[in-house]
């Protein structure tokens, strides 16, 4: 495991803000991580969400024999429980995870920067697999929530923003989405032959909240005052 990477999961499991299910999966993760002569496994160390779930069920449940079927049900939430867990690491407190679904997959710390870069990639062709399927039944709304969770919008996004411990838009400058918004202008500004049909549907839909309210109703006053002098004029 990259060595920068090894130090935080051990500052991290070393201090005092995580949780006591956050410090046992991660301290069991460092364990799984490392071979006999101290050779970092990367992938070879995985663990499974169902071997993460057995470690924390004593914490939730302890001393109980429950029956076949509510023991099974126990464990599924506890693999829930694992995957917020993670989630919680790797946001909250900054520790390299990797996650791979399917079969062969778990939960590891990475052994090199090269098996980062291979986890990255294929979580990203999975994420954009993902919005792709989802934006073919709901393509409004899965673009809207989307939006609003990236570049920070109120709502139902800062929610989920506060619950993994996203931090809130940087109160000495602009939210995102207004770096987002100013750049795309910029660009349209930079040729607006190429967008004239774009601008003109911007200035149709959307023109007025560019201009200040009260300057727009005073050109509004004046061009009606102007109409009239010049129906007069023409009287």
């Amino acid at each position: 495991m990259e060595i920068g990477s090894l130090n935080k999961a051990r500052a991290a499991l070393a201090g005092n803000r995580l949780e006591d299910e956050e410090r046992i999966i991660l301290a069991k993760l460092i364990a799984a991580g490392y071979g006999e002569d101290g050779r970092p496994l990367g992938h070879e160390g995985r663990l499974s969400s169902d071997e993460l779930a057995r470690v924390i069920y004593p914490t939730l449940w302890p001393a109980e024999s429950p029956s076949w079927n509510e023991e099974q049900r126990r464990i599924e939430h506890c693999k829930r429980q694992v995957r917020r867990i993670v989630n919680a690491l790797i946001i909250r407190h900054g520790v390299s995870i990797m996650c791979q679904a399917g079969n062969g997959g778990g939960y590891y710390l990475p052994a090199s920067k090269e098996e980062v870069e291979r986890n990255h990639q294929a979580f990203h062709r999975r994420a954009m697999t993902g919005l792709v399927k989802d934006a073919r039944g709901t393509k409004a709304a899965y673009a809207d929530a989307m939006v609003q969770l990236t570049l920070g919008f109120e709502g139902e996004a800062k929610a989920y923003r506060d619950s993994v411990g996203l931090p809130d838009a940087d109160e000495d400058g602009p939210p995102a989405w207004v770096a987002v918004v100013t750049q795309l202008l910029q660009q349209v500004k930079g040729d607006p032959v190429k967008y004239a049909s774009e601008i003109k549907r911007i200035q149709e839909e959307c023109g007025d909240i560019f201009v200040r309210r009260d300057k727009l109703a005073k050109i509004r006053q004046l061009s009606g005052e102007l109409n009239e002098v010049l129906e007069g004029l023409q009287g």
